[in-house]
């Protein structure tokens, strides 16, 4: 967020860049005079984030200071992400051919969630909102060097007033973050551990955040255990402490670095930041048995380097905003690769966190609330499908029971999502950047939840539709962005609704109320029904069975009929109810050898769909049990061989021959089970080279779908003419063998 202040100060020190790592806040955009050691001064402006910063010029191009102090034009990075500086002086003209917006290729550790998360990470939006219960626990924590400056009653009146009442309200009543029990300080169960004594010197992080702050983080935590029942958090009894089941927040003394940067904020620092401990990079701290595994960690005070003594308690705009990371698993919604300002000042989950009404005394006061998307995906609201008609109540009027309207286009991971800022409740923040007392309207969100961050300029994962045509870039918001008396926004607007990569939509806003605390808008332009499916096609698989496709030529249908017809006159319903997008159906049972008729179609709220072309299909006929083979007869053929002999039956497709040797001891035995290749159908004789002995056959027959019975057995001694006494191509031997 952009703030202009105009005193001046002369800075010195190392390189602002380095290659961070944690889920933090966007800095806190402060436009302010920059000296260069000979008395020479420009203005500036801190851009990104902990885990990638930097300052540019007035015009946007990337400075950094050299090792003398001065600050030089960047040309580009290095492997390692540090500037590569031009000889030329920030307070000179650029020289030609240099590119704006320069910034390093570092990006966000493993461990570190909150650039986005897939589409199926987050709940689908429920019928009713759901309510949820978060205890919230501030750790005050201090050094040896630096002491706390603040009270345990300061930070008890901040959660209960301050962080308790945003999420209230953003929520519409629906998320309570409730102080934790302990016993430190002086009001026991307030939610606030007083300070406790890590035993060491304040590390001073600053725009380098990395493990000394988890292991900060970590020393807290133990400090603080004889104060609170860790355990008794653990409400899924897993052994592990979330963000959600417990927030622990690490409050350290000193100073907030993302409150204009390493460039303007006082020293020494944190960047608040949310993090937590992957295993098994590095072990969870454990306290009374479980393992605590993220934990949000802000500086204790605000304040510039420029203007020291105006330093006061931190505003809780990076708080909420963290807190939504830590408590709600909601990402970040700014740009996370720094190239535009993603959603601006319109959501605490970007640059909103540091909102700022008409009367704040400091930025963060009043954070912006929560944007459409990030309650419709909470369930905070209901996000009713915009039909007709409907009236919409101002977002920041936390006591509405519903703000948030969906526009469907009929691919389910992108929708239209339309809610109502004015200068309400929390969206008093916006009145930073819209202006004191603005107007406002209909904020329009075009969503896409296939994506996972809002890196990508040309397809956002969630963007704001601006009214006035223009895209969220480098400003953070202004209040012709909203739609207010205005014919509206549907496929011929500017922007339009369409989908990313240019297909159009029916979606439709149009009649768009003057801005009000409550204001109206016809959703759908003229509704209609849905496009009738084409190229039906019915396929009969079985006696009982025809499969059917079609072609789904709508995306505003709410599902599919089907009807029948044994004749192709007289119809009725099949089956209805089959879900949008479905483009096959299986019908079954069927009547063998019958002729069916089929047409199918789609349907909505406004009404049905023409029916789609005839397709018929008649189903096969039904199979029958083949007879049992009868008058089985085995002769010996004197050569090794034994002839068989069946009578022949109907509806078969081969036959299968088994047969069993004759135990040379024991009578009535039966060994040597085999089942002879078979034969096909109306084959009724077989010669089996079985060799000598006494064999039994029998005979079965068969089709696709079913099997005979066995025949009888019929019984054989099988002789060779040789008096040889081998069967089939076994050498014979023994004394009826020739010689």
């Amino acid at each position: 967020m952009k703030r202009t202040y105009l005193a001046a100060l002369a800075l010195q020190g190392g390189s602002l860049f380095t290659s961070l790592g944690a889920l933090s806040a966007p800095v806190l955009e402060i436009t302010h005079q920059l000296v260069q050691p000979d008395g020479s001064s420009f203005a500036a402006t801190p851009k990104g984030d902990e885990w990638n910063n930097r300052v540019e010029t007035a015009a946007g191009f990337t400075i950094a200071r050299d090792q003398n102090g001065v600050w030089r034009y960047v040309s580009g990075f290095d492997r390692d992400n540090s500037p590569t500086l031009h000889q030329t002086p920030a307070n000179q003209p650029a020289p030609p051919g240099l590119t704006k917006h320069l910034r390093s290729a570092a990006s966000r550790p493993q461990q570190a969630p909150g650039e986005g998360m897939s589409s199926g990470s987050l709940a689908a939006p429920s019928i009713v909102p759901v309510q949820t219960n978060t205890p919230i626990l501030f750790i005050l924590t201090e050094f040896n060097d630096r002491k706390g400056s603040t009270t345990d009653a300061d930070w008890a009146t901040f959660v209960s007033n301050n962080i308790q009442h945003f999420y209230q309200q953003t929520s519409h009543g629906n998320a309570q973050m409730n102080p934790a029990d302990e016993t430190s300080g002086i009001g026991d169960n307030d939610g606030v551990i007083d300070w406790v004594n890590v035993g060491y010197n304040h590390p001073n992080t600053a725009g380098n955040t990395n493990n000394t702050n988890k292991n900060l983080t970590a020393d807290a935590i133990a400090a603080a255990d004889p104060y609170v029942d860790f355990a008794s958090y653990d409400s899924n009894s897993d052994g592990y402490i979330d963000g959600n089941e417990l927030s622990i927040v690490i409050i350290v003394a000193g100073y907030e670095t993302a409150y204009g940067g390493s460039t303007y904020s006082l020293s020494p620092s944190v960047w608040g930041h949310k993090w937590g401990w992957g295993w098994p990079t590095y072990g969870y701290p454990a306290v009374d048995g479980v393992n605590i595994t993220e934990y949000a960690q802000f500086g204790e005070l605000h304040g510039w380097t420029f203007d020291p003594g105006a330093q006061h308690q931190a505003t809780m705009g990076i708080m909420v905003h963290e807190l939504g990371h830590l408590s709600y698993g909601l990402p970040d919604l700014y740009d996370t690769d720094g190239s535009s300002s993603g959603i601006g000042d319109f959501g605490v989950m970007s640059a909103g966190s540091w909102g700022r009404a008409s009367t704040d005394l400091y930025s963060g006061e009043t954070p912006v609330n929560a944007s459409a998307w990030s309650k419709y995906h909470m369930n905070w609201v209901t996000g009713d499908e915009g039909v007709g008609s409907v009236s919409i109540a101002a977002s920041g009027n936390g006591t509405e029971a519903n703000t948030v309207f969906r526009a469907s286009t009929g691919i389910d991971n992108q929708y239209f999502l339309v809610e109502n800022r004015r200068p309400v409740g929390y969206d008093l923040g916006l009145e930073d950047s819209l202006g004191e007392n603005f107007s406002g309207g209909l904020a329009i969100w075009h969503i896409d939840d296939s994506r996972t961050s809002n890196a990508n300029d040309a397809n956002r994962w969630v963007d704001l539709e601006e009214a006035d045509g223009t895209n969220m870039g480098t400003s953070y918001g202004s209040n012709s962005d909203l739609w207010a008396s205005s014919s509206g926004f549907d496929a011929t607007s500017d922007p339009s609704s369409d989908l990313y990569g240019g297909t159009a939509t029916d979606v439709a806003v149009l009649n768009i109320s003057a801005a009000a605390d409550t204001m109206t808008a016809d959703f759908g332009g003229v509704p209609s029904a849905p496009d009738a499916p084409s190229d039906l096609s019915a396929n009969a698989v079985s006696s009982t069975g025809i499969n059917l496709i079609w072609n789904d030529n709508a995306n505003n249908e709410d599902g599919f009929t089907v009807m029948r017809s044994l004749d192709g006159t007289n119809w009725s319903q099949l089956v209805t109810g089959l879900p949008a997008n479905t483009q096959s159906y299986n019908d079954t049972p069927l009547d063998p050898l019958t002729t069916y008729y089929y047409q199918v179609l789609a349907y909505n709220d406004i009404g049905n769909s023409e029916l789609s072309p005839t397709a018929s299909a008649t189903t096969q006929e039904a199979p029958v049990i083949p007879g049992t083979p009868g008058s089985v007869t085995a002769i010996d053929g004197t050569d090794g061989t034994a002839q068989l002999i069946w009578g022949n039956v109907d509806n078969e497709t081969g036959f299968e021959i088994q047969r069993e040797k004759a135990h040379k001891k024991r009578a009535n035995t039966w060994v040597e089970t085999t089942l002879l290749a078979p034969v096909d159908a109306d084959i009724t004789s077989l010669i089996d080279a079985s060799g000598t002995g006494t064999f039994r056959y029998r005979v079965r027959a068969f089709n696709n779908t079913y099997t005979s019975e066995w025949s009888g057995w019929a019984e054989v001694t099988v002789t060779s003419a040789s008096g040889g006494g081998g069967g089939g191509n076994k050498p014979c031997r023994g004394k009826n063998c020739s010689p």
